[in-house]
């Protein structure tokens, strides 16, 4: 299977801090499980149709999303333009981060 990692940039502005693993550390961690084939590094998509672009590219056979990412709903239709299969991942834990381990 392939994963898609966002930049580190964007996982800012979504969770409003630094992410603790740049996004090549967390390729590098993604590649070490068994079910990941590959990891997509993906720029800054400023725009829905650079996103409907990269999964008109590559097909996935499944979107993965954060519960409550707020494009969910695009998501989920890029997901049926191309027959792939749309799932809410996990939720973001209030009051666990890998920052707090952080010295």
């Amino acid at each position: 299977s392939s994963t898609t990692l966002y930049r580190s940039s964007a996982a800012s502005d979504v969770y409003k801090r630094q992410p603790v693993h740049t996004q090549k550390q967390r390729a590098e961690m993604l590649l070490n499980l068994k079910s990941v084939d590959y990891v997509i590094l993906l720029p800054i998509m400023n725009s829905d149709n650079k996103y409907r672009n990269l999964v008109d590219s590559v097909r996935p056979n499944v979107i993965a999303v954060t519960s409550g990412d707020p494009q969910s709903d695009k998501k989920q239709a890029h997901a049926k333009a191309v027959n792939a299969k749309f799932k809410a991942v996990n939720n973001i834990m209030q009051g666990l981060s890998s920052s707090t381990i952080t010295t």
